[in-house]
């Protein structure tokens, strides 16, 4: 939905509180990497950029995530925003607004709030703005309504829950667009093969990290059996009544290897210098 300049233009505005006076242009599933061959790349869900040059990444969050995960990608997406900006050469002075906004239809932070905006400021004196034109803003559709936030946000929200009667015009509209959507059949497969993509370029990555869990539990099961191979061939040079010195040689260890084992087995009068 958000594709449509007109609907991420307007909650954009409604999430800042300040007027855009138009969108550039919106990408969608947009990849950016850095020169770097080994970095981590992103792919933006809806990346947006105004006639200003300023830019805002939408991410939808679907799955459950760790608050400290949701942070810390927040953080890494705004820098390859910047990354994406910035040319060789370009004056710091024309940075331009950096925005990255997660929707979550799930509790977040404290779970007191619906909308919640980070900008950076001084530990000491949080009145103190660092102005580095970048902005977090976190959207939970679970957040307690106590709080006060804009009519169509709050009317957008409720649309994530599931609230589909409503007399609000933005959510309307955007209920159109789903409906519509949903009855085009090029659209939808679209949609069906994007996912489908998705699910397994996630399924490739948790493969890839199985694989990796299983190459690390093979290496430190050999490191453990070496070391208990190790250990009972002290243990049976010992009751052999070997020297220490010997012993080691034996075993590819220290003296002091021995020793330790010799204790953990109570063979200490088994110990024999050379």
């Amino acid at each position: 939905v958000f594709k449509r300049k007109q609907y991420a233009k307007h909650l954009i505005e409604k999430l800042l509180g300040q007027t855009i006076l138009s969108i550039k242009s919106v990408e969608v599933e947009k990849v950016v990497t850095d020169n770097n061959f080994d970095a981590k790349g992103v792919r933006f869900d809806v990346y947006v950029e105004d006639e200003e040059g300023s830019r805002y990444d939408v991410e939808m969050q679907s799955v459950q995530t760790e608050q400290e995960l949701l942070a810390l990608r927040s953080r890494y997406y705004a820098s390859m925003m910047d990354v994406d900006a910035t040319n060789k050469g370009d004056n710091y002075r024309d940075m331009k607004k950096t925005v990255v906004i997660f929707l979550c239809n799930f509790a977040i932070f404290d779970g007191k709030l619906r909308q919640y905006n980070f900008i950076r400021c001084a530990r000491q004196n949080k009145a103190l703005e660092l102005k580095d034109n970048t902005e977090i803003i976190f959207l939970s559709s679970k957040g307690d309504k106590s709080d006060i936030i804009d009519e169509d946000v709050a009317s957008f929200l409720d649309y994530m829950n599931g609230k589909t009667k409503t007399d609000n015009l933005f959510v309307k509209s955007i209920d159109k667009e789903v409906k519509a959507v949903n009855k085009d059949p090029i659209i939808r497969r679209n949609i069906m093969k994007w996912e489908m993509k998705l699910r397994e370029e996630r399924e490739a990555s948790e493969a890839k990290g199985m694989k990796k869990g299983l190459e690390k539990g093979l290496k430190q099961g050999l490191e453990q059996g070496s070391e208990q191979e190790k250990e009972n061939t002290i243990v049976s040079s010992l009751e052999a009544k070997l020297p220490i010195q010997l012993i080691a040689k034996i075993a590819r260890t220290t003296d002091e290897k021995v020793k330790e084992v010799a204790k953990k087995h109570h063979l200490e009068d088994l110990l024999l210098e050379a």
